[in-house]
């Protein structure tokens, strides 16, 4: 009689699957919002620069859930929530910033977004080390 392998896959928690598709809306919701505010100005050098200054953290937690595979629970879990939150601030402020009428600073949202996001990660990190550290 033959047995039935057993899947050795560890199961992955659906906080996981949610933190990827909040980064995935993320950077699609980021890049058509740099799209949208910038509909109106002439360089296209500039809108391209602004668009990879946009997405960059967005595609740098991506490669962090690619490689969250080896890493504990908890470690994933930080990695979703810094993922949901570090989307749900960006898109709020980057969604008011093309929704009300232009001013004469529209671009400062998108130059210190990114920035602050990796702030965030560096934050997070530290806490998480530092939380998981023994004594």
């Amino acid at each position: 009689m033959k047995s039935k392998k057993v899947s050795q896959k560890k199961k992955r928690d659906p906080l996981d699957k949610i933190g990827l598709m909040a980064t995935e809306v993320g950077l699609i919701g980021a890049l058509g919002l740099v799209i949208y505010v910038g509909r109106n100005n002439p360089s296209y050098l500039l809108q391209m620069m602004f668009a990879l200054w946009v997405s960059a953290p967005f595609v740098a937690l991506l490669i962090a859930h690619v490689q969250a595979r080896q890493w504990s629970v908890d470690a994933r879990r930080t990695l979703c929530w810094l993922s949901l939150v570090v989307t749900v601030l960006a898109l709020s402020l980057y969604g008011f910033v093309a929704m009300y009428p232009p001013r004469t600073k529209t671009g400062l949202a998108f130059v210190l977004v990114p920035p602050m996001s990796w702030l965030l990660f560096a934050f997070a990190a530290v806490v998480f080390s530092l939380r998981t550290r023994r004594i």
